[in-house]
């Protein structure tokens, strides 16, 4: 049977190579290419998307951020004209010439591809078209159909047609009732495919359904991870802040695991259970098996930034933490003082309120005064040795610090 000869490049011809990016739209939230931007229904989506079309289409910033004059096209499959109209009478005093509406289309796989290339043919400036929603251009899949490569195929059908035509294509769409993931990028309704085909991927979450701010998570291709943080102004969204990628992980640390690290440069050390902890910390309301995960998942992203380590013992009659600086480097006052200051640093970025827990953790709040040590600090031992000497059971890794036990 005869098949076509793959095209290979070498990588010298790469490498030396001149290339055209893609062309941003946006500076670091939108970029040439295929977006699926999702959110929970009747939360403001198609509110920020109208703004963003008079925003582009007359050249004017977006949240301080310079952007080009751009001709756009927007498909509000569940509007209609009157609904468009008292819309932009709230959001601006003049439309642009270059914004362009359409009320109805074909579906994916059947007319909606020859009518995008033929709207491109009539309007060959436009640099954005919004299809809200993305459901409204499926047709329903039979229940024998495999739901990724469905997803796949009709977003690869509208990615040719951004890339072919250097255009980009935002797909609107909803996000999953049942939101179990901590990761917003898992709540898009369907398969991961609809985050995997696409070029970028927006996510628009609202603190709480009735309130007026919200988090629009942004992840892409070409563009670096960020969360901005927005604020209902009347009906426009405002960004009051950006987080970037090492801010978004730091926001997702507990609280309450902050206060580890001032607990260390206070005594110097700990050694006991989760329970001994929590009672050190005066922590009430958080149980000792949650905190212990937590402990795992979070407690070297605080430490390791302040050369602290945690190593860990499993007996018989539970599960024992030994917590304190990493050895080596002496414990000077120069030393506490930077870790003093990195530590208010990481509290920063990380939001700053210790007083507010994560959802489901202790509502918490920092002691007053230092709290006193559970045991004696190895400065003041007799013989001057580390805590682990005392207790051999523990064994550092020089290289993690968190360290299993081998003799149990």
């Amino acid at each position: 049977m005869p098949y076509e000869e793959l095209k290979l490049i070498d990588a010298q011809e790469i490498f030396y190579g001149i290339y055209e990016h893609p062309p941003m739209l946006i500076d670091g939230l939108l970029t040439s290419g295929l977006t699926v931007f999702s959110g929970d229904s009747k939360i403001g989506k198609s509110w920020l998307v109208l703004w963003l079309c008079l925003k582009l289409g007359k050249g004017e910033p977006v949240w301080g951020i310079p952007v080009g004059k751009r001709s756009v096209i927007y498909l509000a499959l569940e509007d209609r004209e009157w609904r468009i109209q008292d819309r932009m009478h709230l959001l601006t005093d003049e439309p642009p010439d270059n914004l362009h509406f359409g009320f109805s289309c074909g579906v994916i796989g059947k007319e909606l591809e020859d009518q995008i290339v033929g709207a491109l043919q009539k309007y060959p400036d436009t640099s954005l078209i919004f299809i809200d929603t993305l459901q409204m251009v499926r047709e329903n899949a039979s229940g024998n159909v495999n739901a990724y490569s469905k997803d796949y195929k009709d977003l690869a059908a509208l990615k040719k047609i951004s890339d072919d035509k250097k255009i980009s294509i935002v797909l609107i769409h909803h996000t999953k009732k049942e939101k179990t993931e901590r990761d917003p990028f898992s709540q898009p309704n369907g398969s991961m495919a609809l985050t995997g085909a696409a070029d970028t991927s927006w996510v628009l979450s609202k603190d709480d359904r009735f309130g007026e701010t919200a988090k629009l998570s942004i992840t892409g291709r070409d563009v670096e991870d960020k969360q901005l943080r927005l604020k209902l102004n009347g009906v426009i969204w405002e960004c009051v802040d950006v987080l970037d990628k090492k801010r978004i992980l730091l926001e997702k640390i507990p609280r309450w695991i902050f206060r580890i690290p001032a607990m260390i440069l206070s005594d110097g050390w700990f050694q006991g259970t989760v329970t001994d902890l929590l009672q050190k910390l005066n922590i009430t309301d958080l149980t000792p098996s949650r905190a212990g995960k937590q402990l795992s998942q979070f407690a070297q992203d605080v430490l390791e930034p302040l050369e602290m380590q945690i190593m860990q013992l499993r007996r018989a009659s539970g599960r024992y933490y030994m917590i304190r600086e990493k050895p080596g480097d002496g414990s000077d006052g120069h030393d506490a003082n930077w870790r003093s200051e990195k530590l208010a640093s990481l509290r920063k970025e990380a939001g700053g309120a210790e007083e507010e827990a994560d959802a489901g953790d202790a509502s918490v709040s920092l002691p007053e005064t230092p709290s006193q040590p559970s045991l004696p600090s190895s400065s003041s031992l007799p013989d001057g040795r580390p805590p682990e000497e005392h207790d051999s059971s523990f064994r550092a890794d020089s290289n993690t610090g968190y360290t299993r036990s081998l003799n149990p």
